[in-house]
């Protein structure tokens, strides 16, 4: 394991000076330095104005320091109860990079050492964080993702906690899209074209590739396939042969409004007349309509008449959710209930397998899932052992512009008879095993039917706790495979043959 350079003042250090000689002898042993920039109030505050200071400091420190090396690379982790943003720089210049060490080991630990001989020197590196703050929107930036992170919690959340209500009216003068709670995205700019983000949203420019958005998010293996939008007084249902899923009706209408005025802005002729031309209607034909849904319900998109807008909150809708819309809309009640109807693609023969193929298949679904981290994906032991009750553990990925922390998940698997159903008694205490492993969300997976008793208890169980919960039943695989032949082979036709 790489050692960890600590951002701390060492003793008896009165100047600058004396912080890059101590900084620059350790360099000297080093090849790859390895940095961890704190971000104390993730998780432990309840203002967004703590956030923001904490991403516009992690933000100059990460610049200042990336910028003396020739080789570097960010992840986010945690350290202890804090998160932390980790670096690590290769190719720098020892005594260049002992001077930034040095300024940066200033503003962060200045307050905590009380050496007033550096008083100086922390007005100094604090004046450049507010420089850097007030340029975060232009600069070119090393890793524009912290910006992101820093812009996201100033729209969505500190905006709402400033009290000089001029200071913030200016702002929104200048940058309009705000008031629809979205901002210019640093860190994803296909062929130099803007893209707006809010939480869960994008809007992406016509001249933009969505293709290109898609993969910088993480999403560039899910296919869009097409979906009609019906849109009542609190919800937009994308209804699709595979799915159905849901997005707050005020989202829906919030991006349209707010990518219209940005296009008009932005990217339109001043003199055609444009303040006559509404962009944000839908832009659907027949053979391409407006709305579609991912494969994997990770995602719906929606395509209007000078941008697209990708949804990646959307709810995937239960049958009996999808049965009451149906007769609330019974003009529309045929394709609300055909739509993500569970009936099987084709028939499986999921008697041939065993437990311990089911939960590979598990492993599989799980993996191709875009809300996991697929290198975060951990099948626990063979099927039968001694596992506590976890079959696969798997991790959130963290998604911009809100750090969201990696989110832990337990999953478990259960091979039973295709027509037979999943009830409370094929299991151990599910609130034992959540407890145990301190997961923040909680699966299960089956091979046939997902009893109405074991919903009710899974569900009463996450709301209790505040947890989100993943239910995959034989149909959802089925669908699933029905896209993949090569796991169909590899899971059926393959054991079939050596049966036969």
């Amino acid at each position: 394991m790489l050692e960890l350079f600590e951002l701390v003042l060492p003793e008896d250090a009165d100047t600058l000076a004396d912080v890059a000689t101590v900084f620059s002898a350790r360099l000297a042993l080093k090849y790859v330095l390895v940095v961890e920039v704190p971000l104390s109030s993730v998780g432990h505050t309840n203002s967004f104005l703590d956030l923001v200071e904490d991403f516009v400091d992690a933000s100059l420190i990460c610049e200042r320091l990336g910028a003396c090396a020739s080789e570097r690379t960010l992840s986010w982790g945690k350290s202890g109860y804090t998160h932390v943003i980790r670096l690590e720089l290769r190719d720098y210049l020892a005594d260049v990079m002992a001077l930034e060490l040095a300024r940066m080991a200033i503003l962060l630990d200045f307050p905590n050492c009380g050496c007033e001989s550096l008083r100086d020197e922390y007005d100094e590196v604090r004046k450049a964080c507010f420089n850097h703050e007030d340029n975060i929107h232009v600069a070119d930036l090393i890793f524009p993702e912290i910006a992101d992170h820093y812009l996201g919690n100033l729209v969505m959340g500190a905006y709402h906690e400033w009290e000089d209500v001029d200071l913030l009216r200016a702002q929104l003068q200048i940058y309009p899209e705000r008031r629809y709670g979205f901002f210019i995205l640093r860190s994803v700019s296909p062929d130099g074209q803007p893209i707006l983000s809010a939480d869960g949203q994008l809007i992406v420019p016509l001249k933009a590739s969505l293709e290109k958005v898609l993969e910088a998010v993480g999403y560039g293996h899910e296919k869009l396939l097409p979906a009609k939008l019906v849109i009542t007084d609190h919800e937009a249902s994308f209804i699709a042969d595979h799915a159905v899923v849901s997005v707050l009706a005020e989202d829906v209408i919030n991006a349209i409004a707010c990518g219209d005025d940005f296009v008009r802005r932005t990217c339109a002729d001043p003199d055609s007349h444009d303040l006559l031309t509404f962009h944000g209607r839908t832009a659907g034909t027949i053979d391409e309509p407006s709305a579609r849904v991912g494969e994997l319900s990770g995602c719906v998109a929606l395509k209007c008449t000078a941008f697209s807008i990708l949804f990646f909150d959307a709810k995937l809708i239960s049958g009996c959710q999808r049965e009451a819309q149906a007769d609330q809309l019974r003009s529309l009640e045929v394709s609300l209930r055909d739509g993500g109807s569970p009936a099987p693609a084709f028939d499986l023969a999921w008697e041939t397998l065993d437990d311990e193929l089911f939960e590979q298949l598990c492993y599989d679904y799980l993996y191709a899932q875009p809300l996991f981290d697929s290198n975060r994906l951990e099948k626990i032991g063979k099927s039968r052992s001694r596992d506590g009750g976890r079959d696969i553990v798997a991790w959130t990925n963290p998604a911009p512009p809100m750090l969201r922390p990696p989110v832990k998940y337990i999953f478990q698997c259960k091979h039973i008879k295709a027509d037979a159903s999943l009830t409370p008694r094929h299991f151990q205490s599910v609130s034992d095993v959540i407890e145990q492993y301190g997961a923040g969300g909680y699966g299960i997976m089956c091979s046939g039917y997902i009893d109405a008793t074991l919903h009710d208890r899974v569900d009463a169980i996450a709301a209790g706790r505040s947890i989100d919960v993943r239910k995959v039943d034989r149909f959802q695989l089925e669908r699933f495979l029905y896209r993949r032949p090569h796991l169909v082979e590899r899971y059926f036709r393959d054991r079939l043959n050596e049966q036969l």
